[in-house]
């Protein structure tokens, strides 16, 4: 069994449902997959939805995290965006007691290739599996080196992001990792990137890193010959907030237009140029596409992904 793991409430359940969309679409019939949603409030026509995604050989689990979290969130910061909800994949090894491992993905993700490739990643000898974060994993900013050795802990060449995770939840039961990373989170006030900082200070050393494609910025696609397995839109260029066309966002609205929700989220949208792209974003990647120099293994694919008719 593949088991995978979103965090999501009511409000980014449609976003949730995107990034579902993309790993079913991709996923192998040759394999078996669990994908839990951990949450806690979310509205009845929402959850129903989105367990009607779920296929042959997918299931889809609605998970309430309360029950777990109770009284152990209390003195964590909540700033900005941030909700309590970001902190809930701390628990993941005492919500799915039976699980050995899993994969964890951010709301703001697409899958290009079968889960199953990330989920085999061998994490025995550590907590987790990552990829190396975009901006500190390259930095020379004498500030971003000084806030992450001295303020997280952990050398910059050596941070990650945490938006793709492969979670040794058995070694983090019997390490009681949920609440070590809960410590940290709460005595480390000076943190800017909250619970990814207390990942990185927690498990250091302990991490296995994963190649970029598997938590590929979404600023660089339009900049790599290669086609990443997971697109991450990280930072403030969301797709459902885009005001104008890319192909990194031409990638997103291909599987929100998969989705029930795909109407709410395209009349959400007053710019005239994202009401293109939904109606013409496949076109217009096809198009764009042509003129990338992928290699043989890319391009094919790449074409696999083009010869969907679903939009």
């Amino acid at each position: 069994m593949i088991h995978v793991s979103v965090v999501a409430d009511n409000n980014y359940i449609a976003y949730c449902a995107v990034l579902l969309r993309s790993i079913i679409a991709n996923a192998s019939p040759q394999n078996e997959y669990s994908i839990n949603i951990v949450t806690d409030v979310i509205a009845d026509e929402s959850r129903a939805l989105l367990v009607s995604m779920a296929t042959k050989n997918i299931s889809i689990n609605i998970v309430d995290a309360r029950p777990f979290v109770k009284n152990k969130l209390d003195k964590l910061p909540l700033l900005n965006r941030l909700t309590v909800a970001a902190y809930y994949r701390f628990f993941l090894p005492e919500i799915f007691p039976d699980v050995a491992k899993t994969v964890y993905l951010d709301i703001d993700m697409i899958v290009l290739k079968d889960i199953a490739e990330l989920y085999n990643t061998d994490v025995t000898s550590h907590y987790i599996a990552a990829a190396h974060d975009a901006v500190y994993h390259r930095t020379s900013d004498p500030e971003q080196i000084k806030y992450c050795e001295y303020i997280v802990g952990i050398n910059p060449r050596d941070y990650v992001n945490s938006g793709t995770l492969v979670m040794n939840l058995e070694r983090m039961r019997d390490t009681n990792s949920a609440d070590k990373l809960v410590q940290c989170r709460i005595y480390q006030y000076q943190y800017q990137y909250h619970d990814q900082d207390a990942i990185n200070n927690i498990f250091r050393g302990q991490i296995h890193y994963l190649p970029d494609e598997w938590n590929f910025a979404a600023k660089f696609v339009s900049k790599t010959k290669l086609l990443p397995a997971i697109i991450h839109y990280v930072g403030p260029g969301k797709p459902w907030n885009a005001k104008r066309m890319d192909i990194k966002f031409a990638y997103w609205w291909h599987y929100a237009k998969q989705t029930a929700f795909w109407e709410k989220l395209a009349n959400s949208k007053p710019s005239t140029s994202i009401h293109w792209l939904i109606a013409h974003g496949w076109q217009y990647l096809k198009y764009v596409a042509s003129f990338i120099t992928f290699n043989k293994q890319e391009r094919a694919r790449l074409n696999k992904l083009l010869a969907d008719t679903t939009l």
